[in-house]
């Protein structure tokens, strides 16, 4: 066929075989594969571009008895490396994942232990779970710290010591969270259509965002926007934070997500960040 074919929107989506804007694929046999989170690479100066990033996810199931996280190479789609983490065999595997500047993975099993995969050596440590408080959504803010969070409120856990300090929201225990980079963690209070932010430094809340239905997946963009997708099903909201407007977007087929869905959490945990 002439030209390039590829899909132009929720009215025009062409067959997998026919779809030309796709770089690599990788067939995966999980039963289960949720978390993908993008690791910087190197910046080559004579050619002005970066050169070795990888791609971070993980899978349980469907022939693995216990979880694995893979990291593949983001340029030709070649598992590079392949981590067994057989204490993780509750049969989902690690639901959520995000990297910090380092390049090192950071997972959720679903409301219990946080994982941390190093980019370089391979081996993984767990780490205990945040108690009374949701661990659902997982990102990383631009200090490489891990947070989880759940339930309109948020938990920042601290490497060194393997504590966590939270603040408890009100809501049921879901929803996903992204920090903008500039000191702020926003996070979707379930069932409500609020965002709230919190901050990175007090782990307490500085701003609530009201959209017009709850969004299960967070992230900001590269203007500075919140946006947030509903659950499985049409509408993304892109939300000012400064004054508050709502933009609506209503021709998504089903989407879900709840962790980083415009790229911008790699460029926000990496250095220099923004």
């Amino acid at each position: 066929m002439p030209g390039l074919q590829t899909s132009t929107g929720a009215a025009d989506i062409v067959a997998w075989d026919v779809e030309e804007c796709r770089a690599w694929h990788l067939p995966l046999t999980y039963g289960s594969n949720r978390p993908l989170a993008w690791a910087l690479g190197e910046w080559n100066a004579a050619t002005c571009s970066w050169q070795n990033e990888m791609l971070w996810t993980a899978g349980a199931g469907g022939g693995a008895a216990t979880a694995e996280v893979l990291l593949i190479d983001g340029e030709t789609g070649v598992i590079n490396a392949t981590v067994s983490i057989p204490e993780v065999n509750n049969g989902i595997g690690i639901y959520g994942g995000a990297v910090d500047g380092d390049g090192n993975f950071w997972g959720t099993e679903s409301g219990q232990r946080l994982i941390r995969v190093d980019r370089v050596t391979q081996d993984y440590t767990l780490y205990p779970a945040v108690q009374g408080a949701p661990s659902y959504g997982i990102a990383v803010d631009s200090k490489g710290r891990p947070w989880v969070c759940g339930g309109g409120g948020a938990s920042r856990f601290d490497e060194a010591t393997q504590t966590y300090q939270t603040y408890v929201g009100s809501g049921t225990g879901i929803g996903g969270c992204m920090t903008d980079g500039q000191g702020t963690l926003w996070h979707s209070r379930y069932p409500e259509g609020v965002l709230v932010g919190i901050d990175t430094e007090t782990v307490l809340p500085v701003s609530e965002l009201v959209i017009p239905a709850y969004v299960h997946g967070v992230s900001i963009d590269f203007s500075g926007n919140v946006w947030g997708v509903t659950f499985a099903s049409t509408s993304v909201f892109r939300v000012d934070p400064v004054t508050g407007q709502v933009d609506t977007y209503d021709g998504l087929v089903g989407a879900y997500t709840y962790s980083d869905m415009t790229g911008f959490a790699l460029s926000s945990a990496g250095v220099p960040t923004g």
